[in-house]
């Protein structure tokens, strides 16, 4: 419930939107040729997605690692 909740807040919001525009833009710069470590910027795109596309289980996932 605690995660819905934070999915839903406005900061939360703004800084999805702020990542997907940032994400835009480098796929515009990307396909303009601005850019010479091509492999460098679908990375930084595909982060993107990973951290907007993430589930709570995504997450508590990350936590579980052994030690």
């Amino acid at each position: 419930m605690e995660f819905q909740e934070w999915l839903l807040h406005p900061v939360t919001k703004a800084f999805f939107k702020s990542l997907l525009n940032s994400r835009e833009e480098l796929k515009e710069n990307l396909v303009s040729g601005s850019y010479e470590n091509i492999e460098e910027i679908k990375g930084r795109c595909a982060a993107v997605i990973n951290i907007t596309n993430a589930t709570y289980e995504d997450l508590m996932e990350g936590l579980n690692y052994e030690k």
